[in-house]
């Protein structure tokens, strides 16, 4: 009795471990896509999101700010999902602070993805520990939410 349940475990094993492994998505491939901007915090101050949008399209992350600043930030991007917090490090394509790596952390749940990262990374402040930008901290908080196709 006890050799045939052996056995037919044994075979089961034998049959899960030649079945073709199917890779978990990556943080990276599941950030991928069109996302609302639901907030946007820098040093305590909101800034207006109406009409903001992220678009993530392999490590490149466009930021569309609203047509009041028709402005189009671009960022190369790598994220560490090892870390606790999981870890991003955003460096501008354009812009002011062109080729300055800003080393953050971001939170993929669901929907939502909130990344927190230095707003002026010249200034070489530490990766944020929290998910807030409160006044004189020298963080932003960017809150998206994705925008379903």
């Amino acid at each position: 009795m006890w050799e045939r349940w052996v056995g037919s475990v044994g075979l089961i094993l034998a049959v899960l471990t030649a079945m073709p492994a199917q890779e978990a998505k990556s943080d990276r491939d599941k950030v991928q896509g069109k996302w609302e901007v639901v907030e946007i915090v820098t040093d305590g101050d909101k800034a207006p999101v109406k009409d903001a949008t992220v678009v993530i399209d392999k490590d490149k992350l466009t930021l569309k700010l609203p047509n009041e600043n028709p402005d189009t930030l671009e960022f190369s991007f790598k994220l560490d999902s090892a870390k606790k917090p999981k870890e991003i490090e955003l460096t501008p394509l354009n812009g002011e602070f062109k080729g300055k790596v800003a080393p953050g952390i971001y939170l993929l749940e669901g929907e939502m993805l909130k990344i927190c990262a230095p707003s002026d990374p010249t200034k070489n402040l530490a990766r944020p520990k929290e998910f807030s930008a409160p006044d004189k901290s020298g963080m932003a908080l960017l809150v998206l939410k994705r925008v379903k196709a």
